[in-house]
């Protein structure tokens, strides 16, 4: 998994073990200084910001518009992505999956996915 999100960050990113099951996403040379700071100037805190994510806590969690209209494969992968991280499956019925999460607007954004790709 590291390896394929290591594969997608822009050059001079990467994602590092910074203990037990935490991660986060290192900025090369070229992304620090200035009078902002680093944090600032790293394409991957700047993308969370301009989608409108940073900051978000586990109550107001929602998938920005650009996902929920992207391509079929990438809603997928997107879908796909939530069920390893928030999803759960019925122990007594294995073909049923449920979303766990205290955000309203995940949860809709969730099934407005999961009906764009016939579910």
């Amino acid at each position: 998994m590291v390896r394929l999100i290591n594969e997608r960050l822009p050059v001079g990113c990467k994602l590092l073990h910074a203990g037990k099951l935490n991660y986060r996403v290192s900025s090369g040379p070229e992304y620090r200084g200035g009078r902002l700071g680093r944090w600032h100037h790293s394409p991957v805190n700047r993308a969370v910001r301009e989608l409108g994510l940073s900051g978000k806590k586990s109550h107001n969690k929602s998938i920005p518009e650009c996902y929920k209209v992207s391509s079929q494969a990438d809603r997928l992968d997107l879908l796909c992505g939530l069920m390893d991280t928030d999803w759960s499956v019925d122990k007594t019925n294995p073909g049923i999956a449920r979303l766990i999460t205290i955000s309203k607007q995940l949860a809709d954004d969730a099934v407005f996915i999961a009906e764009s790709l016939g579910g």
